[in-house]
């Protein structure tokens, strides 16, 4: 299991680094592999971006799989349900970054408040 307090664009390449070692003798093929990452890359810049500047990253190992957990207190997500059917146009990027996520993993749960925001993803090699 891995924890990664996300403040800085540096903390979430330690991030990545991270999960990168929680894959390492997992049966991923290089193209899931790079989906992990760049999912995980999209939703931890969210923190930065839009989620109040911090956040944590935990990474795990689950049967047949791996999980990131992603969450920050910022002020939750208004629309999660138009930015997953790819209808948000987003003012600061091309809004693709929860939904593209969403398209690489196998699963993404998104559980949103106004006290913030925690996003539970896993791609399964099985």
């Amino acid at each position: 299991m891995m924890t990664q307090i996300v403040q800085s664009e540096e903390d979430i390449w330690d991030a990545v680094y991270k999960i990168k070692y929680l894959l390492k003798g997992l049966p991923f093929s290089e193209k899931d592999t790079q989906c992990v990452i760049v999912s995980l890359l999209e939703i931890a810049h969210n923190v930065l971006d839009h989620g109040g500047g911090m956040g944590t990253v935990i990474g795990k190992r689950v049967d047949g799989g791996i999980c990131f957990i992603v969450s920050d207190q910022g002020p939750g997500i208004p629309c999660v349900d138009t930015i997953l059917k790819g209808q948000y146009t987003s003012h600061s990027g091309l809004g693709l970054g929860l939904n593209g996520a969403k398209r690489l993993m196998d699963e993404l749960k998104i559980e949103t408040s106004t006290k913030g925001t925690r996003i539970i993803a896993i791609k399964r090699y099985v």
